[in-house]
């Protein structure tokens, strides 16, 4: 995740949907999403399937929502699915993201709005869904962003 916050991609992104655009719908101030914007190339799926280990590497499969964005997107998405995993609490799974310095570097109130964005996606995500997982990730959204606004 490190090594992938250094990817900075060119300004014609091609393809690629850009954060602020995948998110801007969830906020009560779309203009607020310029916070989310980067020059980075972000996985955002960070489910466990998605990341194949062997004794000597890691590679990042399914890249389904490649986004343009802020470094700390891909610790931020992370922590997300640390919490859905069933083993980290929103404070446990902070603390493994902020062994990286673009999620330490972030400004907080950036990585707040996010968190309230996520809140609202997963919502919506639960409602269109039959799958339990997307429930646990609605639930889990509103965990982090409740922890964040406690903090």
């Amino acid at each position: 995740m490190d090594a992938l916050s250094a990817i900075k991609v060119p300004d014609d992104a091609g393809p690629f949907k850009r954060a602020e655009d995948r998110w801007k719908p969830y906020l009560d101030d779309p203009e607020a999403a310029s916070v989310f914007v980067g020059p980075v190339l972000t996985h955002s799926d960070w489910t466990p399937d998605n990341v194949l280990l062997s004794a000597d590497r890691a590679w990042l499969i399914d890249w389904a929502w490649p986004t343009l964005g802020a470094g700390w997107t891909d610790p931020a998405c992370w922590i997300l699915r640390l919490m859905a995993s069933g083993g980290h609490t929103a404070r446990e799974a902070e603390r493994q993201a902020s062994r990286l310095p673009a999620f330490t570097d972030a400004n907080p109130a950036h990585i707040d709005l996010f968190a309230a964005a996520n809140v609202r996606l997963w919502d919506e995500v639960a409602q269109l869904s039959t799958s339990a997982w997307t429930v646990k990730m609605a639930q889990v959204a509103q965990s982090w962003s409740a922890y964040r606004l406690d903090r």
